[in-house]
């Protein structure tokens, strides 16, 4: 049995995606009925097996690429968008990430 509102909440889709999916084979799904179909505890509804493969089937989960490490030569030094003369400054700092702004209109 599919909870489909903990399926919806790990998917991150919207309440309006499950209707417009269900409605496809079964036209007389409407957000009202997907309410009552999100709290089976407190109505007694829940979708049939076809329309819970169908929700499966729509919004299947894909693994992205893991993110690949982070290849700078200087990665301690700070690039931010600030303007030339305040990034030097800021870079030429003891500490090895200076978080503080150099100046008031620095946004570091």
């Amino acid at each position: 049995m599919l909870h489909i509102k903990e399926f919806r909440e790990e998917h991150g889709i919207y309440a309006s995606q499950v209707v417009e999916v269900v409605r496809e084979r079964y036209p007389g799904y409407d957000k009202y009925l997907n309410s009552k179909v999100e709290n089976p505890e407190k109505y007694g509804i829940r979708l049939v097996s076809d329309a819970e493969q169908m929700l499966e089937n729509a919004f299947q989960r894909t693994l992205s690429a893991p993110r690949r490490p982070d290849s700078r030569r200087l990665p301690s030094r700070i690039s931010a968008g600030c303007q030339r003369r305040c990034l030097t400054s800021c870079n030429r700092r003891s500490a090895p990430l200076a978080l503080t702004p150099c100046r008031p209109a620095c946004n570091i």
